[in-house]
């Protein structure tokens, strides 16, 4: 007999009105069974939710992690690969070119161990206007001996006939120029490409007198310039009718979760919430634009543009699930922006009109009469030739070659840029009494302790002090104001507070900004600047506009590439500021807790809340470091600046980035300081970069370092971190036991309800939140990871083997390694490991066998209590051969679960290759069987990856056929190497 409670009945009897007949109620038994069915169904259905949201995350992942594990294997670097990729598409040859190009990269540590991306290109510069690289040069003269010959007069690459005339006009009335600067200019300029131009010298004399010249104005050609002119021509986009791109445009859509609304949802408290809005807001306006102006629907079969919309498809998916970490998430940021300029490179929808549009917002005038003009802004080669260029309008507005520096009695006299300075003494530009006043909005460092900062406060007032002063027959007052670090509201204040006399004429501002800082997003992609008019419209200011429309016409910033993702940037200028706040708020956190000036020495730590710097003095030493190594003692006396990590706070020129950097900065008294500008890293983080540094920054010379003094701080730490327990007086925990109590204690609690209704995302970022805690675990593991650096840079592992710091050295990894490192950032357990793998470097090279087996064990352990680090491949291939041979099967099976099983299938055939050519034969015969083991339980299927799907419709008979390759190789008495027949030792 069917029951009533299945098939259609139910939802018939279930959708009964309330006031039916009681004849029609369900007895009370089967309401019960009804709603257990439907408490079951709905638990089931949470069950299959979460399932597959696990699964979804796990996807994620695992395709940033197999993308690392493809960048650390033989196919080069991330950057190259997707080179490697857009060249195979016809029409592709410049934007292959220019993938991974950056204007101002970071300084590439001795050897990479953080797990990342490489996003590089051998022409990035450290800094593109003043400090190109020997690539970026080198090429530039590569072109002009192609095009002019081999014994072609020496030339400077520069960017514009403006530039060559600005140049050229230093050499009036010498013998380095031929006649004047007018006839050198008509006979020796010859243009190479659009944009890349060669201003020729009788003498290399000449040309090495013009280099800091072409530093000042800013007269390099963009990057991306230069590479497409000598990449050559572009062939034409040949359509794909397989290929349809509004399709592909529609799975930005098509998630259950729209992308742009993952990366929204990072909660405000979050560290890097400002830069998951930043991504979100780059990819919704991309879309839009997509929309407006129906990019894929006018290209339907476009490959270069089908190829950039996977890729950033799969990025922008991908990256909400790095958002537990700063380094991971900021790299696959990294990533996006790239494929954005891919998109917007192989559609190039921005105008001129477009960039005036998306940059005349910094003017802030949208409110003035309309007298004043509403869009005066002029896209320049950078925030130093806007500034050349700024004095060139005073000059032309005032009629007059002086410019006063802007002062007030509370403030002292505006900061200025040193480049500035140097234009100054160039021009013979005079500081008396002018009609041009210089001010900056906002200075790169701050000041001394006791000082009135300097903001747009100081600005206004040095202004209207100096508009007070002026007679009714003077000429209106020019402000030459730079506002390349502006916060929020800045010009808006300064346009309001001055609305009256810019209405009247009485007062003009000139506006320049460099557009490689904050304006950037952190993308440290594009050198460009601008240079903006507010006023008036008059005779004198269509003069000045006529001259800023010329120079930017020979210019022509936008007919690059990077001109295109620079509108594009500029249209989310919101995001500007949200970064600025961040990073302030970043550097008031550690100026308070990590790097305060000891007592007597505040003038030697500066910090200014409204900025995103902490200065420290590094003049004399620090501590010196002693280390008790096997052979002896030896002492390491260090610098001030060596204390801060190479990997984790590199030096950079510049700021403004996405991670915290350092860099050198000259003091006027002829010392130096280091300058910390901050980035998007959390609390945690930031503790992990500095807690160390900071306390040994304190300390005096004298006080001295060593593996001791370590161990017994992180005692100490780890009992701090457990205070709040009450332990036994009977029990002694050990390090172990401290540090996984305190991690378990300053997790964010979670209830049962949460765990029920949260999606695993969620509950991530619920338990990555930012909270007040010790970060007991953060700061321990500053301690080692900083000891761990010092000893990896000065020491071999040789020197490890024995000695009296190796037993704290071993109890401190242990302790920390046994923990789980709850709350530590991937950057801090790969350092961690790093050490790890390092000191059993030393133990599977001693002459000691037992000792060789520990090494063995304790590297085994670690890397599968840290599971997917890039450098695993490289620590099973650093094992002995001996050793390796030497270990148990138990042994041997554990290692290769921990150290080859968690590899993709192509990193292991090339692991393979690897241990073959080295002659690592019992290794490699071990891995063979290992995945042949493998392949018989289930064939893998091709990982995927970040860069766009290949085709894989031959995946499994070319596996097996890579495999056979390697086992053939491996002969029963004979080691084919390298097409060569070698004898195998038994």
């Amino acid at each position: 007999m069917t029951s009533s409670l299945t098939g259609p009945g139910l939802a018939r009897q279930l959708s009964l009105p309330a006031e039916s007949s009681p004849a029609h109620a369900l007895p009370a038994a089967s309401q019960d069974d009804v709603a257990v069915s439907a408490h079951r169904r709905q638990l089931d259905g949470r069950v299959h939710h979460l399932q597959r949201a696990l699964q979804q995350e796990l996807q994620r992942h695992r395709r940033y992690d197999h993308s690392v594990r493809q960048d650390w294997g033989a196919a080069g670097s991330h950057a190259e690969q997707r080179r490697s990729d857009l060249r195979q598409l016809r029409g592709a040859e410049h934007i292959a070119a220019q993938y991974g190009l950056s204007a101002a990269r970071r300084e590439q540590p001795r050897r990479d161990v953080l797990h990342h991306l490489r996003i590089e290109h051998d022409v990035s510069s450290d800094y593109l206007r003043d400090q190109p690289s020997m690539d970026f040069r080198e090429l530039g003269q590569r072109l002009y001996r192609q095009q002019c010959g081999a014994r072609a007069m020496p030339a400077l690459i520069i960017n514009s006939r403006h530039v060559a005339s600005q140049l050229l006009e230093h050499f009036r009335g010498t013998k380095d120029i031929q006649g004047s600067p007018e006839q050198h200019l008509r006979e020796r300029l010859q243009t190479l490409a659009p944009g890349v131009l060669a201003l020729q010298f009788r003498a290399r004399g000449s040309v090495t007198a013009c280099e800091p010249l072409l530093n000042l104005y800013g007269g390099r050609p963009s990057a991306h310039a230069l590479v497409a002119a000598a990449t050559g021509a572009q062939s034409r986009i040949a359509d794909d009718p397989h290929i349809n791109n509004v399709t592909l445009l529609n799975h930005f859509y098509s998630d259950d979760t729209d992308v742009c609304e993952r990366l929204r949802s990072l909660p405000a408290e979050r560290a890097l919430a400002p830069l998951s809005n930043t991504a979100a807001a780059l990819l919704e306006q991309w879309l839009d634009v997509a929309d407006d102006r129906q990019l894929a629907a006018l290209q339907p079969h476009n490959p270069v543009l089908a190829n950039g919309l996977q890729a950033l498809h799969r990025i922008a998916d991908t990256l909400p699930s790095l958002s537990h970490d700063s380094q991971l998430f900021g790299n696959g940021y990294q990533v996006l922006l790239e494929e954005l300029q891919v998109c917007l490179s192989a559609t190039r929808p921005f105008t001129q009109d477009d960039f005036r549009l998306a940059a005349a917002q910094m003017l802030s005038v949208s409110q003035l009469a309309e007298a004043v003009p509403k869009q005066d802004i002029y896209l320049v080669s950078s925030g130093m030739a806007a500034l050349t260029l700024g004095h060139e309008v005073a000059d032309m507005l005032t009629g007059e070659r002086n410019v006063a520096m802007a002062s007030t009695a509370r403030h002292g006299q505006t900061p200025v840029y040193f480049e500035v300075e140097t234009l100054h003494r160039e021009w013979l530009i005079g500081h008396d009494h002018s009609h041009a006043l210089y001010a900056t909005l906002n200075h790169s460092m701050p000041g001394a302790a006791g000082t009135e900062r300097w903001g747009v406060d100081a600005v206004i007032e040095a202004t209207a002090q100096r508009l007070q002063q002026a007679g009714a027959a003077d000429p209106a007052l020019v402000l030459l104001l730079d506002a390349t670090l502006e916060h929020r509201d800045d010009m808006q204040r300064l346009v309001d507070h001055f609305a009256t006399p810019l209405q009247a004429g009485q007062l003009r501002i000139v506006v320049c900004k460099s557009y490689q800082k904050y304006a950037g997003l952190g993308s440290a992609k594009v050198m460009a600047g601008a240079i903006g008019l507010i006023g008036r419209e008059d005779a004198a200011h269509v003069r000045a506009r006529n001259h800023l429309q010329r120079v930017e016409q020979e210019l022509d910033w936008m007919g690059q590439s990077d001109g295109q993702l620079l509108v594009h940037l500029l249209g989310c200028r919101e995001q500007e500021f949200a970064l600025l706040e961040r990073a302030c708020d970043s550097a008031a956190y550690v100026a308070r807790h990590l790097l305060p000036p000891p007592p007597g020495k505040e003038q030697e730590y500066r910090h200014d809340p409204q900025l995103p710097f902490v200065t420290v003095g590094i003049q004399g030493s620090s501590p010196p470091l002693t280390l008790n190594l096997a052979e002896g003692s030896r002492t390491l006396n260090l610098f001030r600046d060596s204390q801060f990590s190479e990997y984790l706070l590199p030096v950079r020129d510049s700021f403004a980035f996405i991670h915290s950097n350092r860099t050198q900065i000259p003091t006027s008294d002829g010392g130096a300081m280091q300058r910390l500008a901050l980035g998007q890293e959390s609390k945690a983080e930031l503790t992990e970069r500095l807690f160390m540094p900071g306390l040994l920054l304190q300390q005096p010379p004298g006080a001295g370092w060593d593996c001791g003094k370590a161990w017994r701080l992180v005692q100490q730490l780890g009992d701090e971190g457990i205070r709040s327990v009450q332990v036994p007086a009977h029990i002694t925990p050990n390090l172990y036991q401290k540090l996984y109590i305190s991690g378990r204690l300053e997790q964010a609690p979670v209830s049962d309800q949460q765990r029920l209704q949260r999606t695993p995302e969620q509950l991530r970022q619920h338990q990555q939140g930012e909270r007040e805690q010790p970060m007991t675990l953060n700061r321990i593991v500053s301690v080692i990871s900083h000891l761990g650096e010092q000893i990896m840079r000065y020491t071999r592992p040789d020197s490890w083997c024995a000695g009296p710091d190796r037993q704290q050295l071993d109890a401190m990894l242990e302790g920390v390694m046994h923990s789980g490192m709850p709350g530590v950032s991937h950057s801090g357990r790969q350092l961690v490991m790093e050490l790890q793998a390092f000191l059993c470097r030393a133990d599977m090279h001693s002459d000691d066998t037992l000792q060789q087996q520990r090494g063995l064990r304790t590297l085994t352990d670690g890397c599968a209590r840290l599971p997917g680090l890039p450098r695993q491949p490289d620590y099973l291939l650093a094992i002995p051969e001996q050793v390796f041979s030497a270990a148990s099967d138990t042994q041997r099976d554990r290692t290769l679960v921990a150290l080859f099983e968690p590899l993709d299938a192509r990193r292991r055939l090339s692991l393979i290759s690897q241990m073959l050519e080295q002659g690592d034969l019992t290794k490699a015969e071990a891995c063979i069987r290992r995945f042949e083991v493998l392949l018989d339980r289930q064939l893998p299927p091709p990982a995927e990856s970040l860069r766009p799907a290949h085709g894989t419709e031959h995946w499994e008979q070319h596996l097996y056929g890579q495999l056979q390759n390697q086992r053939a190789r491996l002969t029963p008495g004979q080691l084919i190497l390298n097409g060569q027949t070698a004898e195998r030792q038994p």
